[in-house]
């Protein structure tokens, strides 16, 4: 086994190759697209392998905005410590 790719949540029930491109489809109602070129499998690998030693440099989630105003977010805030 050279590489495991991982993108899918739930089991793969089907895959197809297509020349250099492996399809899956699996139960989670998703299809990906993989590709077996080696520059693009050594790439995929060594992502991988950073992953797994916490060595992936983490992404900032987006700061999301409340869809409450500040005095909202204060009523909601008081009826929560009322409710402790």
């Amino acid at each position: 086994l050279h590489h495991t790719f991982s993108g899918h949540s739930e089991e793969v029930t089907g895959l197809l190759l297509l020349g250099q491109i492996v399809v899956s489809v699996s139960i989670d109602a998703t299809i990906r697209k993989w590709s077996l070129k080696p520059d693009e499998l050594r790439k995929a690998t060594l992502e991988a392998e950073e992953a797994r030693k916490g060595l992936a440099e983490e992404k900032a989630e987006p700061v999301k905005k409340s869809l409450m105003t500040a005095e909202e977010e204060s009523e909601l805030a008081e009826l929560m410590d009322d409710s402790q």
